[in-house]
């Protein structure tokens, strides 16, 4: 963590500023609840009941683990984004894994997945970058919620679409 904040350039701080935005509940949230919402009244039940467990499971999983682990955040240096509850594990590690996860799996049949594919992958590594940047959590806490983000999707992506294995 220290080299990460110290060999990264201050040109990183207001990446890391605007990644920590996109993963706070305030925006994420109503955004999720939007693109839900939208594909119910289209007609695509199954693909908003996905995206909606896909985002609520794996917090809800992340929210127990913070709960009983109750690990305090890093105090190495003096921090610009001060967050309350626990660090382990990363709720936006979490959230960007399981967005990204989404991302790729629902159009993987689809010639837009070259550019989705790099993009999540892309995102949630910044996402989990910029958390230790910032100093916020530990490298085990981002690892964790990319783990609990990814499997949490992948498991109901299988249960939802299985049908899609089969062929």
């Amino acid at each position: 963590m220290m080299w990460i904040h110290t060999q990264t350039g201050q040109w990183f701080t207001p990446v890391a500023g605007v990644m920590h935005y996109i993963g706070k509940t305030s925006l994420a949230v109503p955004v999720i609840a939007l693109l839900v919402l939208w594909l119910v009244f289209t007609g695509r039940r199954d693909y908003g009941l996905f995206i909606a467990l896909s985002t609520l499971l794996p917090t809800l999983i992340m929210l127990t683990v913070k709960f009983f682990i109750s690990r305090p955040r890093p105090e190495l240096w003096p921090r610009i984004i001060e967050e309350t509850n626990s660090s382990f594990p990363s709720g936006h590690s979490t959230f960007a894994a399981a967005l990204a996860t989404i991302a790729v799996l629902l159009c993987l049949r689809s010639p837009h997945c070259r550019i989705v594919l790099p993009a999540g992958i892309c995102f949630a590594l910044l996402m989990g970058y910029s958390r230790m940047y910032l100093g916020v959590h530990y490298p085990t806490d981002v690892w964790v919620g990319w783990i609990n983000g990814t499997l949490t999707t992948l498991a109901l992506y299988y249960f939802f679409f299985r049908k899609r294995f089969a062929q």
